[in-house]
Parts: C-alpha cells; sequence; structure tokens
C-alpha cells in the first residue's frame, strides 16, 4: 500500500515500519475508546492534513468536554456547544 501511495517509488523500510506502528497503536487506541465508550467517532475519511481546523477524531473525556485531534494533528479540548459547530464544519 505504502508502495502505491508513493506512486511505485522505493520506499525507505524504516520509515514503512514506522508508519505501519503508528497505524497499528493509532488503531489499539481506537478500539480502547470504543471499548470504554467514550463516545469516539473518526472522520478520517472526509478530513486530510490540509484540513487543519477539521476534526480528524474525537472522543467524550466528561459529560461536558471532548478530546479532538484535527487534520493536521493538533489537540484541544473543547465543551459541547463548541464540539457542534467543530463537526458541522468537518462533515462539509
Amino acid at each position: 500500500m505504502w508502495k502505491v501511495k508513493c506512486d511505485g517509488a522505493d520506499i525507505d523500510k524504516e520509515k514503512a515500519k514506522e508508519k505501519t506502528q503508528d497505524i497499528f497503536f493509532a488503531s489499539v487506541y481506537y478500539e480502547r475508546l470504543a471499548k470504554e465508550n467514550k463516545d469516539v467517532t473518526y472522520y478520517g475519511d472526509k478530513v486530510t492534513v490540509e484540513d487543519t481546523n477539521k476534526v480528524l477524531i474525537r472522543w467524550r473525556i466528561s459529560n461536558n468536554e471532548c478530546r479532538v485531534i484535527f487534520g493536521n494533528l493538533t489537540t484541544k479540548t473543547v465543551n459541547s456547544e463548541q464540539l457542534t459547530k467543530l463537526e458541522k464544519l468537518s462533515s462539509k
């Protein structure tokens, strides 16, 4: 898959290994949040690195707060009202 993404060019095996590990650990973390009923939502099918202010993934940390990771991988804790506004932007 990585080679296809790189248009068939040779890839750095160490970089590919790191990328694979990142994907693995991210999926494990997502699964943990889901099992803990953290109301986790992933928008990776709509959000890319260029979408710096769009929500990539979010999960509930309390009744009124969520942790958000944006497309550029910055993070922020937001309240429910802020999250609603951010998710509307992310769904466009």
